[in-house]
């Protein structure tokens, strides 16, 4: 029984082990993407995507409503 446990107990903390490598590896990757969508966000304001977009939605709604 106590052998039983003790495997039992390794078992755990290997599993451990591995959880907190994937914990750091998708840590880092949640940073990465942070970095990548504030640097997306600052290319949208500085190239107006947002009023660009907003722009052609207006024309194809008032498009729409021309034909309908």
């Amino acid at each position: 029984m106590e052998e039983r446990q003790g495997d039992e107990l390794k078992e755990v903390q290997a599993k451990y082990e591995r959880l907190k490598v994937k914990n750091a590896e998708l840590e880092r990757r949640l940073d990465d993407l942070r970095f990548e969508n504030e640097g997306r966000k600052i290319a949208w304001e500085i190239h107006g995507v947002d009023e660009f977009i907003a722009s052609k939605k207006k024309a194809l709604s008032s498009h729409k409503k021309q034909k309908g």
